[in-house]
């Protein structure tokens, strides 16, 4: 447990009390250490890092996807880390299992899923799923098999001691149902010419942890993978920061197919599937066989999505052979595979637009609609993968106006029925001569005409094109700009205030936006002025370097858009008289120093200035300061200054490292407290 230690410190026979948060150290008979994800309130660096190796962690994964630490830590020191401010939570780091349903004998010598959710008339179009990217995370692949390829520069082991050969089966035989080549041997993929990106993130015993899902998660968005395939899962739910994980690798564009579970029953009753697949971010999937009824073992909840086959279903295994399996392992790679079909079918097609079209197209079982059995029904390549019809619609245009008319602009805004790009064409008659055009594909759509002549009648039309490069125009529409401003502003509330010996602060307000300008000096032929381009109603100059006990005489010029100008009248203010004693106190410097030990820097001073606004030492007020190390609060202390303005603190036995210190507090009238905090490296090899 953490403890806190009273530091004595002195200097100038002034007492100082320094509290010191430190560690407490664990010996080789301490507690075991267990797996953990730690979430910070901002990405972690070093100095989170520093913070987890404190508390006796030590370090998996720093990730980029999330702001977590993935670390075994001593238990005891759990509850510290969850209790520091950095922290935002801690959480187990659960197990996670392949999802397979007992193996049967085999049967068949063809893939019959693949040909059922009419994969092969997709390849027959000419779509075998070229150049998409699918992550398979799972137990490896069988990096020999005759019957599959994959990426060797998107593929890693997240497995400890393990590289990516399967010594399991079940990844080599979910990878098989994406992607087994269409080779005229043993069986076909749903995606044959999908680039295959192999995560191991199972062991070859089948299990693992959440910790790697989250590495290869970051992995996969870095690699520019579109779909993963989560042939796995727990009953127990692994918290908020997996779930981030999953849910900013979607919103990066990435689409998560899952086995929904095998803990289902006969009837199909119950809510009963498993995670990570209950989560939004992921479709979780279903079992059927192959009379489109649900297997019996397949798991039920609301949050189904899909249902493809499942049940006996023959892929590739270690060695170069094939095998039957059944599970909603097997039914989720049909999901991943079809969704590959669809992106090489529609580039440009996001992940939402991906999904969408596989809820839409599914042939609906179970009960009409979308079910605990099935969700939206059995996934469909056949109508999900072929390519959409050539768009040949015109977007249409309605609800064209012309609003903000004034003497030289107007804007012009219209709605299409889908996106499109954005044209003006304006002028004197119907024959236009100028355009102004705007490239965003938007359904609300708005530019300004700037330029314009006032007091004159314009004709324009609108033009919006869709991405199909389909164009439509609207009809011609007139509107007349106002006449031009000749109204000067009218300038009201001018006030000198804030005066002192040597600045003012001018304000006065106008009936319309205009820039500002002050004119002062010690006559009313003024000499010096003071502007400020903003254009406001409400106004505020500071005039500085003025002299002291001075008549200064000022005006105010207020100029608005359209160049009509106006000024007030002559005014007075009186400068005060200089001042006579302090009337602020600052921190001037903070200066550090280290004493004791072999090489004089055991221990660590930090020694803080104290001066008023005459650059005359502060006595006898109390300091507060609070010490960093590599970012993570060390140390508070509070002291008195002596004669000359100086408090000294010393922290004993101070660690190497990098060292910050904020002044908290100073008990001194009108105390300045912009002093920044600064940084001090201690013992060799350290750097800020």
């Amino acid at each position: 447990m953490s403890r806190l230690r009273i530091l004595l410190l002195v200097f100038l026979a002034v007492t100082v009390t320094l509290l010191v948060y430190t560690g407490g150290g664990v010996t080789a008979t301490g507690p075991s250490k267990v797996p953990v994800i730690i979430a910070f309130h901002q990405q972690p660096g070093p100095a989170q890092e520093a913070l987890v190796r404190q508390a006796g962690g030590t370090i998996k994964y720093t990730y980029d996807l999330v702001p977590a630490i993935a670390a075994t830590v001593p238990e005891p020191a759990i509850a510290g880390l969850q209790a520091n401010p950095n922290v935002l939570r801690v959480e187990p780091d659960i197990e996670v299992h392949a999802i397979d349903h007992p193996t049967l004998d085999v049967e068949l010598d063809s893939a019959w899923g693949v040909a059922h959710i009419g994969a092969g008339t997709v390849h027959g179009g000419g779509n075998k799923g070229t150049g998409v990217k699918v992550a398979i995370l799972d137990t490896g692949i069988d990096t020999n098999h005759p019957d599959l390829s994959y990426d060797p520069s998107c593929s890693a082991s997240f497995v400890s001691g393990e590289t990516i050969e399967d010594g399991n089966g079940h990844g080599t035989h979910t990878a098989g149902t994406v992607a087994a080549l269409d080779n005229d041997t043993g069986v076909v993929g749903v995606a044959p010419e999908a680039t295959l990106c192999i995560y191991k993130v199972l062991s070859n015993s089948g299990g693992g942890f959440y910790s790697d899902i989250i590495a290869a998660l970051d992995r996969a968005v870095s690699d520019g993978v579109q779909v993963t395939n989560n042939s796995y899962g727990s009953s127990g739910d692994p918290g908020a920061i997996v779930k981030a994980a999953f849910d900013t690798a979607y919103a990066a564009g990435v689409l998560h197919a899952a086995a929904a579970g095998n803990s289902g029953n006969s009837p199909g009753r119950g809510d009963n599937c498993i995670y990570p697949a209950r989560w939004d971010s992921l479709i979780a999937t279903a079992a059927t066989k192959a009379d489109d009824n649900r297997a019996k073992f397949s798991s039920t909840c609301p949050e189904l999505e899909l249902a493809a086959p499942g049940y006996r279903i023959n892929s590739t295994v270690p060695g170069g052979g094939y095998s039957e399996k059944s599970g909603t392992s097997m039914a989720s790679p049909h999901v991943a595979g079809t969704a590959a079909l669809v992106f090489a079918a529609n580039p440009g097609w996001s992940n939402d637009d991906v999904r969408t079209q596989l809820q839409n197209t599914a042939d609906d079982l179970g009960s009409t609609g979308r079910d605990t059995k099935y969700g939206y029904g059995l996934v469909n390549a056949d109508e999900a993968a072929w390519p959409s019809a050539p768009d040949t619609a015109a977007p249409v245009i309605s609800n064209v106006a012309d609003t903000d008319i004034n003497d030289t602009s107007a804007t012009i805004t219209w709605d299409t029925d889908e996106s499109a790009d954005s044209l003006v064409d304006y002028g004197l008659d119907s024959t236009y001569g100028s355009f102004v055009s705007d490239g965003s594909l938007v359904t609300s759509h708005s530019i300004t005409l700037t330029g314009l002549n006032s007091s004159t009648e314009y004709h324009y039309k609108v033009t919006s094109e869709d991405a199909a490069l389909n164009s439509a125009s609207s009809a011609d529409f007139t509107f007349t700009t106002a006449a031009a401003d000749t109204i000067e502003p009218v300038i009201t509330n001018v006030m000198a205030s804030n005066i002192t010996d040597t600045s003012a602060d001018i304000t006065w307000d106008t009936d319309e936006s205009a820039d500002s300008l002050v004119y002062y000096g010690v006559e009313t032929t003024y000499g010096s002025s003071v502007s400020d381009g903003s254009m406001v109603t409400i106004h505020s100059i500071t005039l500085t370097g003025l002299g002291l006990s001075t008549e200064y005489h000022y005006k105010v010029t207020s100029e608005d858009a359209a160049s009509n100008s106006a000024s007030s009248a002559d005014l007075i203010f009186t400068t005060a008289a200089a001042p006579t004693e302090a009337t602020a106190v600052s921190v001037a410097s903070i200066i550090y120093d280290t004493e004791g030990g072999r090489n004089g820097d055991k221990h660590l001073l930090i020694t803080v200035a104290l001066l008023d606004d005459f650059d005359d030492p502060v006595a006898d007020a109390s300091v507060s300061i609070d010490l960093y190390l590599a970012g993570v609060f060390y140390a508070s202390g509070a002291g008195t200054t002596g004669t000359d303005g100086t408090v000294t603190f010393r922290a004993k036995n101070a660690p190497s490292g990098c060292y910050d210190v904020e002044v908290t507090d100073v008990t001194a009238a009108g105390w300045d407290d912009s002093y920044p905090i600064n940084s001090f490296a201690k013992g060799a090899g350290a750097a800020c």
